[in-house]
């Protein structure tokens, strides 16, 4: 019993955090490394790529979004329309990052500053801030018509 509690312990420190981690740097939009060195890619939304329309306002709300932290992150809980997996093929860890309670991939949705993507596990939620910052014209929906 004693083994298999020590073992636990050990898993629940390796998935997501429960205490507040700082940011190191952020890398885009929808990823950013922790002071630990995980490199986090925020699920369920999509942010214009290096080179692209709104790439460097994306990435500075993010920024703004998180500050140098704390920030709290967990893996997405399986729902309907989860890819599933824990990190993604570049070998970075897929999740919902909170600061002070909120999640800051549905704050980045109801700004504009990202794309709701089709495996989403808050489909409904996701889909409903995305349309209504579209609607809205808020964030990159203004400036990048092919947002």
């Amino acid at each position: 019993m004693a083994r298999l509690l020590l073992l636990v312990s050990l898993l629940a420190g390796c998935v997501g955090s429960s205490v507040g981690v700082g940011v190191q740097r952020i890398v885009d939009g929808d990823t950013l490394v922790t002071d630990d060195g995980t490199t986090l890619r925020l699920f369920g939304i999509d942010t214009p790529e290096r080179g692209e329309c709104g790439f460097e306002e994306g990435t500075k709300a993010l920024r703004r979004y998180v500050g140098d932290g704390p920030i709290r992150w967990s893996p997405p809980r399986p729902n309907r329309g989860d890819r599933g997996g824990a990190m993604d093929k570049y070998g970075r860890s897929i999740a919902e990052v909170f600061v002070d309670g909120r999640s800051i991939n549905l704050a980045m949705l109801e700004a504009g500053f990202a794309r709701s993507t089709w495996f989403s596990a808050r489909v409904d939620s996701y889909r409903a801030a995305e349309a209504r910052a579209r609607r809205e014209g808020s964030g990159l929906w203004r400036q990048c018509p092919d947002f």
